[in-house]
C-alpha cells in the first residue's frame, strides 16, 4: 500500500508599505463552552504593533470566533493607534 502525504507550508506575507496586517485565530474550550480569540497586528516589515486575546462565553464556530477576534482588533486599534 502506498501513501502520498502532502504538507502545505504557509508563510506570513507582509502587507504593502504603509498598511498594517492583522492575523486572527480562535480556540475552543468545549467542556466550559467558552471561545477564545486572539489577534496580532504587524507592519509591512513584520514589526509587532499591537495584539490581544479575549474569552467569550458560549461556543461559537470557527468563523464566528475569528470574526469576534477581528472585531476586537479593530476596536483596540482605533483606541490605541
Amino acid at each position: 500500500m502506498e501513501y502520498n502525504i502532502t504538507t502545505a507550508v504557509y508563510q506570513w506575507q507582509p502587507p504593502h508599505p504603509g498598511y498594517l496586517k492583522c492575523n486572527v485565530d480562535a480556540s475552543f474550550y468545549n467542556a466550559t463552552r467558552i471561545t477564545g480569540g486572539g489577534w496580532c497586528l504587524r507592519d509591512h516589515r513584520g514589526r509587532f504593533i499591537l495584539a490581544g486575546t479575549n474569552l467569550i462565553n458560549g461556543r461559537l464556530n470557527t468563523l464566528e470566533g475569528e470574526a469576534m477576534a477581528l472585531k476586537e482588533a479593530i476596536y483596540e486599534t482605533n483606541r490605541n493607534i
